[in-house]
Protein backbone atom coordinates (compact mmCIF):
# COMPACT_ATOMS: atom_id res chain seq x y z
CA UNK A 1 0.00 0.00 0.00
CA UNK A 2 1.49 3.37 -0.96
CA UNK A 3 2.07 5.82 1.90
CA UNK A 4 -0.77 8.22 2.53
CA UNK A 5 -0.14 11.85 1.51
CA UNK A 6 0.94 14.21 4.26
CA UNK A 7 -1.90 15.83 6.15
CA UNK A 8 -2.49 19.54 5.57
CA UNK A 9 -2.15 20.95 9.06
CA UNK A 10 -2.78 24.59 8.28
CA UNK A 11 -6.13 24.43 10.09
CA UNK A 12 -5.64 23.46 13.75
CA UNK A 13 -7.59 20.44 14.94
CA UNK A 14 -8.47 22.26 18.16
CA UNK A 15 -9.16 25.93 18.64
CA UNK A 16 -6.75 28.07 20.66
CA UNK A 17 -9.36 28.53 23.37
CA UNK A 18 -9.47 24.76 23.90
CA UNK A 19 -5.74 24.26 24.21
CA UNK A 20 -4.71 22.60 27.50
CA UNK A 21 -1.99 25.22 28.08
CA UNK A 22 -4.57 28.01 28.35
CA UNK A 23 -6.71 25.90 30.69
CA UNK A 24 -3.64 25.32 32.87
CA UNK A 25 -2.96 29.06 32.96
CA UNK A 26 -6.59 29.81 33.90
CA UNK A 27 -6.31 27.39 36.80
CA UNK A 28 -2.98 28.93 37.85
CA UNK A 29 -4.62 32.37 38.04
CA UNK A 30 -7.55 30.96 40.02
CA UNK A 31 -5.16 29.30 42.47
CA UNK A 32 -3.26 32.56 42.89
CA UNK A 33 -6.44 34.56 43.38
CA UNK A 34 -7.64 32.13 46.06
CA UNK A 35 -4.89 33.31 48.41
CA UNK A 36 -5.19 37.03 47.61
CA UNK A 37 -6.27 39.51 50.24
CA UNK A 38 -8.07 42.53 48.89
CA UNK A 39 -6.94 45.91 50.29
CA UNK A 40 -8.88 47.20 53.31
CA UNK A 41 -11.16 44.18 53.29
CA UNK A 42 -12.64 45.11 49.92
CA UNK A 43 -14.71 42.34 48.33
CA UNK A 44 -14.61 41.37 44.69
CA UNK A 45 -17.12 43.37 42.66
CA UNK A 46 -17.26 42.83 38.91
CA UNK A 47 -15.27 40.42 36.77
CA UNK A 48 -14.08 40.34 33.16
CA UNK A 49 -12.22 37.68 31.23
CA UNK A 50 -9.88 40.21 29.66
CA UNK A 51 -11.04 40.37 26.05
CA UNK A 52 -10.72 43.86 24.60
CA UNK A 53 -14.26 43.69 23.21
CA UNK A 54 -15.56 42.81 26.67
CA UNK A 55 -13.59 45.56 28.39
CA UNK A 56 -14.86 48.17 25.94
CA UNK A 57 -18.41 47.58 27.18
CA UNK A 58 -17.48 48.09 30.84
CA UNK A 59 -17.91 51.44 32.54
CA UNK A 60 -14.67 52.99 33.85
CA UNK A 61 -13.91 51.88 37.38
CA UNK A 62 -16.50 49.09 37.34
CA UNK A 63 -14.37 45.93 37.60
CA UNK A 64 -12.78 44.51 40.72
CA UNK A 65 -10.96 41.74 38.85
CA UNK A 66 -9.66 41.26 35.32
CA UNK A 67 -8.25 37.81 34.59
CA UNK A 68 -6.54 37.72 31.20
CA UNK A 69 -5.10 34.50 29.81
CA UNK A 70 -3.39 34.86 26.42
CA UNK A 71 -2.75 38.53 27.00
CA UNK A 72 -0.81 38.79 23.72
CA UNK A 73 -2.72 37.08 20.91
CA UNK A 74 -0.20 38.36 18.35
CA UNK A 75 3.19 40.10 18.58
CA UNK A 76 2.63 43.57 20.03
CA UNK A 77 4.83 46.64 20.04
CA UNK A 78 5.62 47.84 23.59
CA UNK A 79 3.33 50.84 23.13
CA UNK A 80 0.46 48.58 22.04
CA UNK A 81 0.91 46.33 25.06
CA UNK A 82 0.96 49.42 27.28
CA UNK A 83 -2.27 50.69 25.68
CA UNK A 84 -3.90 47.30 26.31
CA UNK A 85 -2.90 47.35 29.97
CA UNK A 86 -4.06 50.96 30.37
CA UNK A 87 -7.49 49.94 29.07
CA UNK A 88 -7.55 47.36 31.85
CA UNK A 89 -6.54 49.92 34.48
CA UNK A 90 -9.24 52.32 33.29
CA UNK A 91 -11.93 49.66 33.67
CA UNK A 92 -10.79 48.68 37.17
CA UNK A 93 -12.08 50.03 40.44
CA UNK A 94 -9.66 51.33 43.04
CA UNK A 95 -8.20 48.35 44.82
CA UNK A 96 -9.00 46.15 41.82
CA UNK A 97 -6.75 43.34 40.63
CA UNK A 98 -5.40 42.53 37.17
CA UNK A 99 -4.09 38.99 36.63
CA UNK A 100 -2.45 37.96 33.37
CA UNK A 101 -0.77 34.90 31.92
CA UNK A 102 0.85 34.06 28.60
CA UNK A 103 3.69 32.12 27.02
CA UNK A 104 7.23 33.35 27.55
CA UNK A 105 10.08 33.78 25.04
CA UNK A 106 12.03 30.67 26.12
CA UNK A 107 9.17 28.42 24.97
CA UNK A 108 10.11 25.69 22.45
CA UNK A 109 13.85 26.20 22.93
CA UNK A 110 14.64 22.63 21.84
CA UNK A 111 12.57 23.00 18.68
CA UNK A 112 14.37 26.23 17.83
CA UNK A 113 17.67 24.34 18.04
CA UNK A 114 16.43 21.62 15.67
CA UNK A 115 15.71 23.93 12.71
CA UNK A 116 18.03 25.93 10.49
CA UNK A 117 17.95 29.51 11.86
CA UNK A 118 17.76 31.12 8.40
CA UNK A 119 15.15 28.73 6.99
CA UNK A 120 11.52 29.79 6.64
CA UNK A 121 10.66 27.60 9.63
CA UNK A 122 13.50 28.98 11.74
CA UNK A 123 12.58 32.58 10.98
CA UNK A 124 8.91 32.01 11.74
CA UNK A 125 9.68 30.31 15.04
CA UNK A 126 12.16 33.05 15.99
CA UNK A 127 9.54 35.73 15.28
CA UNK A 128 6.94 33.86 17.33
CA UNK A 129 9.30 33.50 20.30
CA UNK A 130 10.38 37.14 20.10
CA UNK A 131 6.73 38.19 20.34
CA UNK A 132 6.16 36.36 23.64
CA UNK A 133 5.93 38.19 26.95
CA UNK A 134 9.18 38.51 28.85
CA UNK A 135 8.78 38.27 32.61
CA UNK A 136 10.47 41.59 33.34
CA UNK A 137 8.98 43.47 30.40
CA UNK A 138 5.46 42.57 31.51
CA UNK A 139 6.18 43.72 35.07
CA UNK A 140 7.54 47.02 33.77
CA UNK A 141 4.51 47.47 31.50
CA UNK A 142 2.12 46.89 34.41
CA UNK A 143 3.87 49.61 36.39
CA UNK A 144 3.89 51.98 33.41
CA UNK A 145 0.13 51.43 33.01
CA UNK A 146 -0.39 52.86 36.49
CA UNK A 147 -0.79 49.55 38.33
CA UNK A 148 1.07 48.90 41.56
CA UNK A 149 2.97 46.10 43.27
CA UNK A 150 3.39 43.79 40.26
CA UNK A 151 4.36 40.23 41.18
CA UNK A 152 5.67 38.02 38.37
CA UNK A 153 6.75 34.42 38.07
CA UNK A 154 7.38 31.85 35.36
CA UNK A 155 7.03 28.09 35.15
CA UNK A 156 7.89 25.47 32.56
CA UNK A 157 5.34 23.04 31.12
CA UNK A 158 6.66 19.81 29.59
CA UNK A 159 4.67 18.42 26.66
CA UNK A 160 5.29 14.93 25.24
CA UNK A 161 3.85 13.41 22.06
CA UNK A 162 4.01 10.10 20.23
CA UNK A 163 3.23 11.44 16.76
CA UNK A 164 4.54 14.44 14.84
CA UNK A 165 1.07 15.19 13.51
CA UNK A 166 -0.43 15.45 16.99
CA UNK A 167 2.41 17.73 18.10
CA UNK A 168 1.92 19.96 15.04
CA UNK A 169 -1.83 20.22 15.56
CA UNK A 170 -1.24 21.10 19.19
CA UNK A 171 1.32 23.77 18.40
CA UNK A 172 -0.80 25.26 15.64
CA UNK A 173 -3.55 25.75 18.20
CA UNK A 174 -1.04 28.04 19.93
CA UNK A 175 -0.75 30.12 16.78
CA UNK A 176 2.39 28.52 15.34
CA UNK A 177 3.36 27.27 11.90
CA UNK A 178 0.16 28.22 10.10
CA UNK A 179 1.99 29.33 6.94
CA UNK A 180 4.58 26.59 6.55
CA UNK A 181 4.34 23.09 4.98
CA UNK A 182 3.75 20.34 7.49
CA UNK A 183 6.60 18.19 6.15
CA UNK A 184 9.34 20.61 7.22
CA UNK A 185 8.03 20.82 10.78
CA UNK A 186 7.55 17.05 10.94
CA UNK A 187 11.23 16.58 10.15
CA UNK A 188 12.21 19.07 12.85
CA UNK A 189 10.03 17.30 15.40
CA UNK A 190 11.39 13.90 14.41
CA UNK A 191 14.87 15.08 15.36
CA UNK A 192 13.57 15.74 18.88
CA UNK A 193 12.52 12.15 19.55
CA UNK A 194 14.01 10.72 22.71
CA UNK A 195 15.22 7.10 23.00
CA UNK A 196 11.78 6.08 24.28
CA UNK A 197 10.20 7.34 21.07
CA UNK A 198 8.54 10.44 22.52
CA UNK A 199 8.77 14.01 21.26
CA UNK A 200 9.43 16.39 24.13
CA UNK A 201 8.65 20.11 23.99
CA UNK A 202 8.56 22.77 26.69
CA UNK A 203 6.53 25.94 27.15
CA UNK A 204 7.46 28.82 29.43
CA UNK A 205 4.41 30.21 31.20
CA UNK A 206 4.57 33.79 32.51
CA UNK A 207 2.06 34.66 35.24
CA UNK A 208 1.64 37.97 37.04
CA UNK A 209 -0.70 40.32 38.85
CA UNK A 210 -0.85 43.97 39.86
CA UNK A 211 -3.28 46.24 41.74
CA UNK A 212 -4.97 49.50 40.94
CA UNK A 213 -4.28 51.45 44.08
CA UNK A 214 -6.49 54.27 45.41
CA UNK A 215 -5.77 57.62 43.82
CA UNK A 216 -3.87 60.12 45.92
CA UNK A 217 -5.67 63.38 46.47
CA UNK A 218 -3.63 66.29 45.09
CA UNK A 219 -2.53 69.05 47.40
CA UNK A 220 -4.57 72.23 47.31
CA UNK A 221 -1.30 74.11 46.94
CA UNK A 222 1.38 72.06 45.12
CA UNK A 223 4.04 74.37 46.56
CA UNK A 224 2.91 73.92 50.16
CA UNK A 225 5.16 71.79 52.38
CA UNK A 226 3.96 68.37 53.44
CA UNK A 227 3.54 68.22 57.24
CA UNK A 228 5.24 65.45 59.20
CA UNK A 229 3.42 64.34 62.34
CA UNK A 230 4.90 62.32 65.16
CA UNK A 231 2.72 60.10 67.31
CA UNK A 232 3.62 58.99 70.81
CA UNK A 233 4.19 55.25 71.03
CA UNK A 234 1.85 53.57 73.53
Amino acid sequence: MPPSPPTDLRQPAITPADHPAWAWMSQALEDRRAVMRWPDGQSLQGYAGGLLAELSTCAPGSLGLISWVRLVDKPLRPEDLLARLKSCAQAMTEGGLLMAADLGPTSLASLAQSVEPQSAEGLELAAWRAGRLDLHDLGDALSAAGLAEPVMESESLALTYRSEQTALEDLQALGLFLDQPAQAWSRALTRLRTPDGLISLSLEVVVGHAWRMPSRKPKLDPQAPTPIRFARRT
